[in-house]
């Protein structure tokens, strides 16, 4: 679909549009390109752009949406749309009736409201509709001060869009039309506190607004003319008109009412600690009391009162308020799984007459995460299937293509199979079709001659999500004609900013830093993020495992792995506010550009069949990173002999951290690799680039409460023992965390490392990088 005009709304109080200087007509043109809508006042984040079919000022059922703006307050609206009505904007409010009933239509509305930006800590009060004229400028926007004209031309039927737009000037003040359309909320702050005035008052006057419009805006000018500069100024001061003669006339009664504000801090603190919670089915949860003593204020009463609405009955919780604490619990039940459930605080917003003019909502939303058994592997046809696939004829440089059902080759209990895909094959040439379907497809053409034993993996998930896997072996791949290798063109695209959460770690020498990361597109403007920023001198979405070292719990601190459980632990990472996020562009050569024009290229990726990335990607000249879109976690671990075996050929990129470069910010980071042979418990390792070093030993294979982990005692030089756990399938490749001991039993810091058996492929790789100097 063609894309077009951008919509900018920020609704609190002026959404400002523009139409012909003729009568507001019922057939419009189609929405032309590069119209541009601004709605003013603090941007609306997450308000409602629909079309006004029968210009009755209200969002009705069967009216066409066009959508939720943005955090800019922006919207972009589909070319060539034939708007029958009023471009309109409606504000949600959480579990307001609108929001309700657009929720029930389609699920993608649950949990949204609108929030006013320049109160962004708290949703909108009211659930209100402002209206614009006809469409047709380049330039419009939306605010009380277009409604009101759109109220005029409707109160007064003789009147065309030009008087319509003369009418309104001359009750505001004004002596230029022009400052009706335009983004005033900077250029006159008279005009910003006039429509404030009048967003509020509509929202009060719901039976009498719309036909005494002209009236409420005379008197909005008269309240502004008499105001000082910091009243004017002030967005938490907002008079509202209040019309005590609402069946028969006008009798406007004006009351000082301050905005009740939200504590930005305490509110993100809530949403911290509900995000933290890790509720999962089954589990009994006892009371947890959350302050919520300074989450509201408001100027005009010394106490705000605060109420609770709330959806937690299906999952086994409960939630109430108790001197200024919010306490939830199961009261001993065991909890249910359940989506989507939320608490809503109210508060209540009163005048200086200590009347109500409105509520202020703070929804915190929770989830209880679902236990399922994974499926289960079938033995006996598992054996069939090898068979089968013992009976293939495999040979370099000959093209191959075979299938096997593996429809029946998993049992899964308390659900059903719903998902089929294939995983890594380990001989090079050979790959599976990216296709989830049951018959998995082997094909290609083998490009080296290989013993038998390789194998590949196939994968299955259920209808809760729950995975399971399981490897075949391949026969032999006889000798004969390598084919030629054609590279595919690396590049990003659109695609991987796919607005979902992915990992990250660094390969860094001693700064083995990890974390949540996302690529994000928001109408285009493409974030990187990684991690978070430190609130109180901490962060929940970001870790490093060369930080941690304790290996042994010798002084009582954290180990590597207890630093990945941690963060597997953490959820909700792209709701929060507190992302570590920055700007990049995509260059027309696919590689990546961020703010301080720093580089950053993709040198390999491998997609899984879910769709999922992983990549290996390097930032500016010196710096290489891993991302994975995958469902892997942080701490998950390989079987050893998933990778190596007796007769393994493995190629071990090293960093090594030099002197501090200013330019990097950072050591100076230099590269290497080695191959090692691994035989019946021996190993022989020789250095590749560059070229002077080898070292053999005995290696061996041992469980731990983490894993499997292979050790290699060295016997030559300093005689350390390397220890590493296999973390990550990475297609081509495998990462795994490193670390060694020395002969008196002091550990080094844990590191990323990353692992091929492809020796073209690493070599090619470590190109990129400076090279270890002997």
């Amino acid at each position: 679909m063609n894309k077009i005009s951008l919509l900018t709304l920020s609704v609190a109080i002026a959404l400002s549009g523009c139409g012909s200087d003729s009568a507001d007509n019922s057939e419009q043109p189609p929405i032309a390109a590069g119209v541009l809508i601004t709605a003013l006042d603090g941007h609306f984040y997450q308000a409602v752009i629909f079309d006004d079919a029968n210009k009755n000022g209200k969002f009705d059922d069967n009216e066409y949406v066009f959508g939720l703006t943005n955090q800019s307050g922006q919207l972009e609206l589909p070319a060539d749309y034939q708007l029958k009505g009023h471009l309109a904007v409606q504000t949600l409010t959480p579990g307001g009736a609108v929001q309700r009933r657009l929720a029930s239509q389609n699920a993608a509305y649950a949990g949204k409201y609108t929030i006013d930006m320049d109160h962004p800590a708290q949703a909108m009060a009211h659930e209100v509709v402002l209206r614009a004229p006809t469409l047709e400028a380049q330039q419009q926007v939306i605010s009380p001060i277009t409604d009101l004209i759109v109220l005029a031309m409707e109160n007064d039927p003789t009147s065309d869009l030009t008087q319509a737009k003369q009418t309104v000037a001359n009750t505001l003040g004004l002596d230029n039309q022009a400052e009706l359309l335009s983004d005033f909320t900077n250029t006159n702050p008279k005009l910003h506190k006039k429509a404030q005035i009048l967003t509020d008052s509509k929202a009060a006057n719901p039976a009498s607004y719309e036909k005494n419009a002209a009236q409420f805006a005379e008197q909005a000018a008269e309240l502004v003319g008499n105001m000082g500069e910091t009243e004017i100024k002030d967005v938490n001061q907002r008079p509202v008109i209040i019309n005590e003669n609402a069946e028969s006339g006008f009798t406007p009664n004006v009351v000082t009412n301050h905005k009740l504000q939200v504590s930005k801090e305490v509110k993100g603190k809530l949403e911290a600690d509900f995000a933290n919670l890790n509720l999962k089915e089954g589990d009994t949860f006892a009371d947890q009391a959350f302050s919520i003593a300074d989450l509201f204020s408001d100027k005009d009463q010394p106490t705000v009162e605060v109420t609770l609405e709330q959806n937690l009955k299906p999952s086994g919780l409960s939630a109430k308020i108790d001197h200024q604490q919010l306490v939830l619990s199961s009261n001993g039940s065991e909890l249910k799984a359940q989506d989507n459930l939320y608490l809503i605080l109210v508060a209540t917003d009163k005048d200086d007459q200590k009347d109500v003019r409105g509520q202020v909502r703070v929804q915190l939303n929770l989830q209880i995460a679902a236990l399922n058994q994974a499926p289960v592997i079938n033995l006996a046809e598992k054996e069939t299937l090898q068979q089968q696939i013992d009976a293939w004829y495999l040979q370099q440089g000959e093209a191959f293509d075979q299938s096997i059902n593996i429809s029946a080759l998993f049992n899964d209990t308390d659900g059903q199979v719903v998902s089929y895909w294939g995983g890594e094959v380990q001989v090079a040439g050979l790959t599976i079709a990216d296709v989830d379907s049951p018959m998995i497809t082997l094909s290609g053409t083998p490009s080296q001659a290989s013993p038998a034993g390789k194998t590949f993996t196939v994968k299955v998930k259920d209808d809760q999500g729950a995975k399971s896997s399981t490897t075949f072996t391949l026969p032999e791949v006889k000798e004969g004609i390598a084919p030629p290798v054609a590279e595919p063109a690396l590049r990003f695209t659109l695609d991987h900013f796919n607005n979902q959460t992915w990992k990250m770690g660094s390969f860094a020498d001693n700064d083995g830093e990890i974390g949540y990361a996302a690529l994000l597109n928001h109408n285009d403007q493409l974030q990187m993020c990684w991690g978070d920023k430190k609130i109180n001198d901490q962060k929940s979405y970001k870790g490093n495992i060369s930080r941690s070292r304790d290996f042994s719990h010798q002084s009582g601190g954290p180990t590597p792995f207890e630093v990945l459980s941690k963060l597997d632990q953490q959820s909700g990472y792209l709701n929060y506010e507190h992302k570590d996020c920055w700007a990049v562009t995509i260059n027309p050569d696919g590689t990546l550009a961020d703010t301080s024009n720093q580089r950053i290229e993709m040198l390999y990726q491998h997609q899984l069949v879910d769709g999922s990335y992983q990549l290996l990607i390097q930032y500016g000249p010196v710096q290489l990173f891993w991302l994975d879109s995958s469902e892997t976690t942080f701490s998950d671990t390989l079987a050893i002999n998933k990778k190596i075996t007796a007769g393994t050929t493995e190629y071990t990129l090293f960093v090594e951290a030099g002197d501090y470069v200013e330019e990097f910010d950072g050591p100076m980071l230099s590269y290497s690799y080695m191959e090692t042979q691994f035989k019946e418990g021996r190993f022989n390792t020789i250095s590749i680039l560059p070229d002077d070093f080898k070292n053999y030993g005995v290696w061996s294979v041992i469980d731990t409460p983490d894993g499997q982990r292979i050790e290699q005692a060295e016997e030559l030089e300093d005689q350390k023992t390397r220890i590493r756990y296999l973390q990550r399938d990475f297609g081509d490749f495998y990462i795994g965390v490193e670390w060694s001991k020395e002969t008196n039993n002091t550990e080094s810091n844990a590191r990323y490392s990353l692992f091929s058996q492809d020796k073209e492929l690493m070599d090619k790789l470590i190109r990129h990088f400076p090279i270890m100097q002997d």
